[in-house]
């Protein structure tokens, strides 16, 4: 079981999954699947806290590409994860 850290009045993840590479970044945006599965992986292995922004990909993937692969992927368990911003 992954370790939890208090973040004021929310706990998450020890180890929390940056989501800005599903969009942009690191060359090649991968399929959505892939990123889908990866990120349903994350959460499967336990990881509550997911990093995302509209901001991610204006200029590759169209605003919201990020944000949209996040909801797709944790649909199912929205209220047991924790979504971040970057700035947060």
């Amino acid at each position: 079981m992954m370790k939890t850290r208090n973040l004021c009045s929310l706990t998450v993840s020890e180890v929390g999954m940056g989501c800005m590479a599903f969009s942009h970044g690191y060359g090649k945006i991968p399929p959505e699947e892939y990123s889908v599965q990866a990120i349903q992986n994350a959460y499967r292995h336990g990881c509550t806290f997911f990093d995302t922004a509209e901001i991610y990909s204006p200029g590759l993937a169209g605003i919201g590409h990020n944000e949209r692969i996040v909801g797709k992927a944790l649909k199912e368990v929205r209220e047991k994860v924790v979504l971040g911003p970057s700035s947060f």
